[in-house]
């Protein structure tokens, strides 16, 4: 029994110090997303469904952006392209995460940091969590959101009349049969623009 408690013990320890708040997946790349396992969230996605489930919330992402009624309207906004493609999460590649990337110019060549508040809004109203203090990112100058598994990037610049937008899926294990055509193939792959 002593030594049931002390195992139990020590897993919730190791639990709670891989749970950093504001930290992401890979301590020595902050910009990675926690794992399904790291998350307690149950099973790992199969590559395919991380692969689908980010290019559609990228997609969603920069249509919400870029609407009518969007967040940079008044800014004349449109679609300059958008990808997605496979990352290494660490240096031995054993974790890869897919990564979605759009650029969305402004027509009115305003700077992109003026609405980064109103991005913020539109983004939480789908829900999406603002993260205030993002490890690897300058927050004057990018929103970082996180929903469910995936991380949400909004990068601006002053001088710059356009944004950047990067959902991060999750970091997951492939095979070893994956991992092979990964380290051989990181090809872009475009996204349908809305």
């Amino acid at each position: 029994m002593r030594l049931l408690t002390v195992v139990a013990l020590l897993a919730l320890v190791a639990g709670v110090a891989g749970c950093v708040p504001g930290s992401d997946g890979d301590p020595d790349d902050p910009s990675t997303p926690a794992t399904e396992s790291t998350t307690g969230s149950g099973s790992q996605p199969t590559m395919e469904q991380t692969r689908e489930q980010v290019r559609s919330t990228t997609q969603d992402v920069l249509e919400l952006i870029v609407s009518d009624e969007g967040p940079l309207a008044s800014a004349k906004p449109s679609l300059a392209g958008a990808y997605g493609n496979w990352r290494s999460c660490d240096d031995d590649l054993v974790t890869w995460s897919y990564d979605g990337d759009g650029r969305v110019d402004l027509g009115s060549g305003d700077s992109g940091l003026g609405f980064l508040r109103e991005v913020r809004r539109a983004v939480e109203d789908q829900g999406w969590v603002y993260e205030p203090n993002p490890v690897s990112a300058d927050p004057a100058t990018s929103l970082t959101a996180r929903k469910g598994p995936n991380l949400l990037r909004v990068q601006a610049y002053a001088d710059q009349s356009f944004v950047l937008v990067s959902v991060l899926g999750p970091c997951i294990e492939p095979t070893n049969e994956q991992r092979a055509d990964l380290e051989t193939s990181r090809k872009s792959e475009p996204l349908e623009l809305p």
